[in-house]
This record gives C-alpha cells, sequence and structure tokens, in this order.
C-alpha cells in the first residue's frame, strides 16, 4: 500500500510540474493549408486544413489563436473534419478540438473570423497578421498562406515578415500566396497585404502606399545585402576550409611518419626477448604508459611492489608491516603514509581497515585526497623523467592556426551555410583532437613503451630471473592486462607459496594479490560514491501583440 502511495504521489507530481511532457503526444503536422478571404467590409473569413500526423494514442489537436491588443478579434471559430462538426473547447485563445484515435493521419479544418482585420486608408487596404507566432511550440513540416482580396484586382503590394520574408507572390487578380514551406517551432512570420481602397466598404484616412513600397524596397535592399554578403562568406569559407583542411592533413600525416621512424629506432636499440629495464618506477613506468591513467588494481599492484623490493612485508594473506622507509620515491612514501599511519597503526594495516576506512562517510574525503596526492606524486617522477617532447610552441601554433575557424562557427549559420559548418565543426573538431591528443615521446620514452608492448605479444618469460617476473606479473595486476598478468598466473598456480618473513616468491604475490584485491576494489567503489549526487508563461510574438500555434494532445 505505501508503495502505491508513494508511486502515486510521483505520479501527480510530475503530472502538475510538467502536465506537457506527462502527456506528451507524437504527431508531427504535415501540411498546413491557411485560405484568408478578405471582406469589403474588413473582415476576414478564414479556413485553415491541417493535415496531422499521430503516433500512438491522441484525444485532439489544439491551436492557438491570439488576438491584437485592442485590435481585430478572433470570433466564431469551429472544427470540421470531413466537413462533420467537432467539438472545439476554448480557454483564453487556446481551442482544443476533439478528435480521438491511435496512429492516424487526420486533416482537420478550422474555420473563423477576424473581425476589422483590414485598415482601410485614402490609397489602400492594409491586413496585417501573424498566423503564428514564436510562442508555438510545434513545427509545420509544409505551410502555405493564400490572402484573396474582396474582388479581383491588380493594385496589390505584399510583403513577408521572418519566416515569411521573401515567400509573397501576387497574381493579376490581387491574390497573394505565402509559401512559407518548413517554419520551425518558436518562429514569427508576420503576412501583410494591401490592396486599392476601391474595393472596401469604409473609407480611410491617411495614406499608406509610400511607407509600404519603402518597406518592401528596403527587404529587397536588406535581402541583396545579405546575399552579397553570403556569397562573400562562402568564398572565402571554402578557401579557409580547404586550407584548415590540408593543414590537418600534413599535421597528421607528420606525425604518423615521425611515429614509424622513432619505432623502428626503439625496435633496432631493444631486445625482442629481455625483460623490460626498470627505468622508472612500476607505477611511473605504468602511469608514463597508459598516460597517467590508474585503474582499480594500482594500490594493490604498488603495495605489492614494496613488498617486492623488501620496504613491507606480509604478516598473513590480508595484514602488511612495513619494515623500512628508506630509499621510497615521494609517491611510495605517500602510499605508506596513506595505508600505514592514516589507516593502520603506524606500522601494520589489514585490508579489513581499509575497507571499513573507506566505508565510513567522514573518511571518504580524506581517502579521495590521499588517491589525488599519490597519482600527482606518480605524474610528477613521470614528468622528471622528461620522455615526453615539449611542443608548447608547437600546440601553440596549431592553436592560433584552427582559431581560424572559430568565427565561421558563427558566420555560417548566420547566412544558412549549414554545409560550410558542419565541415567547420569537423574541422574544429580535428584540431581539438590533434592538441589533446597529440604528445610525442623522446626515443627513450618510445623505447619504455615498445618493451612492454613485446611483453604482451610475447609473454615467455622462462628464461627470466624470479625478480623480473614479478615485476611483470605485478605491472599486469596494475594495468589489469590479463594478457600480461595471466600467463604468470598461469605458469605459477600449482606452487606453494612461502609466507615467511625473509623474502617473497612469485608464488607469495599470486597469493597475496588474489587476497587483497578484492578488499581494494570495495574500497575504491566506497570511496567513490560520494563524489556523486519550470514552466514559463510569455505574450504573443506576432505583430501588434497577435500570433498563436499548433499542437495536440
Amino acid at each position: 500500500m505505501n508503495v502505491l502511495r508513494i508511486t502515486m504521489t510521483i505520479l501527480l507530481g510530475v503530472f502538475l510540474l510538467f502536465p506537457g511532457q506527462a502527456l506528451a503526444v507524437e504527431f508531427s503536422i504535415e501540411r498546413s493549408m491557411i485560405d484568408a478571404e478578405v471582406q469589403e467590409s474588413g473582415d476576414v473569413y478564414v479556413t485553415e486544413n491541417h493535415t496531422y500526423e499521430f503516433d500512438g494514442e491522441f484525444n485532439g489537436i489544439t491551436r492557438s489563436l491570439v488576438s491584437k491588443a485592442d485590435g481585430p478579434e478572433v470570433t466564431n471559430v469551429q472544427a470540421f473534419e470531413n466537413e462533420g462538426p467537432l467539438n472545439v473547447e476554448e480557454d483564453n485563445n487556446f481551442y482544443r478540438i476533439y478528435r480521438g484515435g491511435k496512429d492516424e493521419t487526420v486533416t482537420i479544418t478550422l474555420t473563423y473570423v477576424i473581425e476589422n482585420a483590414v485598415t482601410v486608408y485614402e490609397d489602400m487596404g492594409e491586413f496585417f497578421w501573424p498566423f503564428f507566432s514564436e510562442e508555438n511550440e510545434s513545427d509545420y513540416e509544409n505551410m502555405v498562406i493564400t490572402v484573396t482580396p474582396p474582388v479581383p484586382t491588380d493594385d496589390v503590394l505584399a510583403l513577408g515578415y521572418d519566416e515569411a520574408e521573401g515567400t509573397a507572390v501576387t497574381d493579376a487578380s490581387g491574390k497573394v500566396v505565402f509559401n512559407l514551406g518548413n517554419v520551425s517551432s518558436g518562429e514569427n512570420g508576420d503576412i501583410r497585404a494591401a490592396w486599392n481602397s476601391d474595393v472596401f466598404a469604409a473609407e480611410g484616412n491617411g495614406e499608406i502606399r509610400s511607407d509600404f513600397e519603402t518597406a518592401i524596397q528596403k527587404q529587397e535592399e536588406e535581402a541583396a545585402a545579405f546575399a552579397e554578403t553570403r556569397g562573400w562568406v562562402m568564398n572565402i569559407g571554402i578557401v579557409i576550409l580547404g586550407l584548415a583542411a590540408i593543414l590537418l592533413a600534413v599535421l597528421c600525416i607528420k606525425v604518423w611518419i615521425r611515429a614509424r621512424r622513432v619505432k623502428r629506432k626503439a625496435d633496432e636499440k631493444l631486445s625482442p626477448n629481455g625483460p623490460p629495464r626498470e627505468i622508472l618506477s612500476l607505477m611511473g613506468t605504468i602511469s608514463f604508459n597508459y598516460y597517467h591513467m590508474m585503474t582499480g588494481q594500482a594500490v594493490n599492484a604498488a603495495l605489492l611492489e614494496l613488498v617486492r623490493r623488501g620496504h613491507v612485508i606480509q604478516e598473513t594473506e590480508r595484514e602488511f608491516h612495513i619494515v623500512s622507509r628508506d630509499g621510497l620515491l615521494d609517491h611510495e612514501r605517500i602510499l605508506a603514509e596513506w595505508l600505514f599511519d592514516t589507516i593502520g597503526d603506524g606500522e601494520t594495516f589489514t585490508v579489513e581497515q581499509v575497507e571499513a576506512f573507506a566505508k565510513k562517510e567522514s573518511n571518504q574525503k580524506v581517502y579521495q585526497d590521499y588517491e589525488a596526492k599519490w597519482h600527482a606524486a606518480i605524474k610528477e617522477e613521470v614528468d622528471a623523467a622528461q620522455f615526453s617532447k615539449d611542443i608548447s610552441t608547437h600546440r601553440k601554433l596549431v592553436i592560433a592556426a584552427a582559431s581560424v575557424l572559430l568565427p565561421f562557427l558563427v558566420l555560417f549559420p548566420m547566412y544558412d551555410l549549414l554545409p560550410g559548418l558542419f565541415f567547420s565543426i569537423l574541422l574544429v573538431g580535428g584540431f581539438v583532437t590533434y592538441i589533446l591528443a597529440y604528445h610525442p615521446r623522446t626515443l627513450e620514452g618510445v623505447m619504455i613503451n615498445r618493451e612492454w608492448q613485446y611483453v604482451k605479444k610475447n609473454p615467455d618469460t622462462d628464461h627470466w630471473s624470479e625478480d623480473d617476473q614479478m615485476r611483470v606479473y605485478l605491472y599486469g595486476i596494475g594495468t589489469k592486462d590479463e594478457k600480461i598478468s595471466g600467463p604468470i598466473e598461469k605458469k605459477f598456480a600449482g606452487f606453494n607459496p612461502s609466507m615467511n618473513h625473509g623474502g617473497v616468491d612469485i608464488s607469495t604475490l599470486l597469493l597475496l594479490s588474489v587476497a587483497i584485491s578484492p578488499g581494494f576494489e570495495s574500497a575504491n567503489a566506497q570511496a567513490s560514491t560520494t563524489a556523486a549526487s519550470t514552466t514559463s508563461t510569455g505574450s504573443a510574438g506576432g505583430v501588434g501583440g497577435g500570433g498563436g500555434g499548433s499542437g495536440a494532445f
């Protein structure tokens, strides 16, 4: 009962806070034909045909018809399907047309009157109206608006704004067709048409023809300037994109050639069957080869490395005692302080203590801080070895060259050059990837990486010393690479481990790794758990406050 009550409360909350999302209906408006017949009286009779394609169940469609403030008013809204009337409910200019179904394509016809929609002057009568506005939340896939004068006349002026700009076509009878095509949600698109005042019954004051013709001329000039600038942007952009593509290709080819040349030199210097050299510490080698990315078994491997080198001895399978801190590297001292001093009693610690410490919420930040300090100290060891080339100047030059593309990320969409935008994003992404990923290594650095690759490809370690085999095994544990650790595990699986304090053999390391691995995995998981944890309204956006939109429910 409690579960049911909680579930119902959550569902009710979602419904109240996000009613649109809670009752979302999947649909598209495939076609919208709006016919506006201007009357001699100045009223406009409107017939709208909207074709909806529904995916799933639906109850009907919606239409918002917002009248202008202190101006023309929308009245007598009715809805039909195949000449059959449909139920219409109105709430503050928002109309619900009821016609339920499932997985259908339906065409709904709306009719209404815009009273006093035409403003009559001495020379012309003007119809200026937004059939949709930025408050519209649905896309119109194909919209056509046709405006017909009271009687045929060849004295007609027409103009569209925003989405309707440049779409007006007039004929000899005075009819105006605005072929808008696809109209995205959240857009305005006012239409404007005017005819000789003789076709209207009313008489007006003042003149509008001159202002209307000036508005048409201004829009044409702006369109011509836009087209000219668009041409310049396109031509310059093509050159810039071409040069940028060539530069990126040259950089990548040079990187590839250098990498092959350095690898060839490294291979000439290395013995393919010998054990990896100890140039860096075990954890430094792992950090260097994996670009400072550590696995969940890194602490496990680092502890067992101290056991291998004799700084730590195992009291039992899950209890450890530190016997010497002399000669420890900085990151090894931090590890010893973390495990033995902070978690243990200064000399010993158990894996159970590590798990209990990490599980306690007040300790989790301390655990994470030590882990971060430990990682940073390992990175410092690697950086101090200078096995990566300094390419800061090269990187700055590449950034400077790539920055030439940035203005076009704004200019291309501004001038509707979407293919150019696509290739700009592609090239910028390519340069960013190059800048972040290109970390060329010195010959010695490549040699370190290559000799561990040899181990992975040819895990035959029979002729190596046991100490070298232990080091290789711990490398495989620290990187969670079973291709390196697996063959050694299989080779020594049947051996009896020696748990005396006089030294450690590889069988003991295998046993200890298996024993402590789950504990450190659990502690890391526990410590990482702390890392994680409006509805608005607006006014209509069309000319003079009018507008509207479409939807479904």
